[in-house]
């Protein structure tokens, strides 16, 4: 049975349709990963071959109900295709190379090619900033040069309004706030709030306050982090409970399996996990 026409190909979703737009794929070089002249072919298929909205065939069929002669005269149809789009994209990616001048436009692994076809509705880019951008100038978190907050914890907090409001005081990503304190404390006093056997924990509590205050100001959170916040960072005294370093410690080996084997998204930039409420969350902050 010949294929239908035009063929039910996937449709893009978000994530894709995104890494469609990134400037990345107008400006590549010779030396440029692998995956962005791939990306670049998978764009070029769609706007091809793909009217604009949809990717190349994979041969599996998708769930449905059949008889056996249907389904596999369909299954005919799907290999048949997926092998037409898979020469159609294997063009686009050889003249992608070719455009920014590889050596070999051919060079890529046949079993990298396949695999990113199989994944291509799943496509996603996270991009990290480094410690040093989050921590930022003295006085607040910084997202560029000019030492400006992010919108990360108002939007957790926002969110938490409509699920969750009697429960705003325990977001995790609040929690960094009252942290990042305890960091301008240390900084300040060479040594965390709380900590040490002659530390005079209100003395402490209320600098922390202090400094915790400038960072809600400038996420715009300024009504939720109050005393208790800062009386909480100051009663634990920098200690690491082997409850919660385990649960970090299985967090921190599995993104590291992500990262080792590019499998799966990993957490993008922060993640707080507020032992108090056994709640976790991320953001870019």
């Amino acid at each position: 049975m010949p294929p239908p026409t035009p063929f039910p190909r996937p449709q893009l979703r978000p994530d894709v349709s995104e890494l469609f737009g990134d400037a990345k794929l107008d400006a590549l070089e010779a030396g440029d990963d692998d995956f962005w002249f791939l990306a670049l072919a998978l764009r070029r298929f769609r706007d091809a071959e793909g009217g604009g909205v949809s990717l190349p065939v994979v041969a599996q069929l998708p769930d449905m109900t059949a008889t056996t002669d249907l389904y596999l005269r369909l299954s005919l149809a799907y290999k048949e295709q997926a092998v037409a789009d898979r020469a159609a994209f294997v063009a686009h990616l050889c003249e992608a190379r070719a455009d920014a001048g590889c050596d070999d436009a051919a060079e890529i692994d046949d079993a990298v090619v396949d695999r990113f076809l199989a994944s291509a509705q799943s496509l996603k880019v996270v991009r990290f900033r480094p410690l040093a951008a989050e921590l930022g100038p003295a006085g607040g978190s910084s997202s560029d040069a000019a030492g400006t907050y992010t919108g990360a914890v108002k939007e957790a907090l926002d969110e938490l309004a409509f699920t969750e409001p009697d429960g705003a005081d325990m977001a995790p990503l609040l929690w960094t706030i009252p942290l990042r304190a305890a960091d301008d404390f240390y900084a300040s006093h060479g040594r965390f709030p709380g900590a040490g056997d002659d530390a005079d924990l209100e003395a402490d509590a209320a600098a922390v306050e202090e400094f915790a205050r400038v960072h809600a100001a400038g996420y715009g959170v300024g009504a939720s982090v109050s005393a208790k916040h800062a009386a909480e960072v100051t009663r634990y005294g920098a200690c690491e409970p082997h409850a919660v370093a385990a649960v970090m410690g299985g967090l921190v080996a599995q993104e590291a399996v992500k990262l080792i084997t590019r499998q799966y998204v990993p957490v993008n930039n922060t993640y707080v996990f507020n032992g108090i409420a056994s709640k976790a969350g991320f953001g870019e902050l």
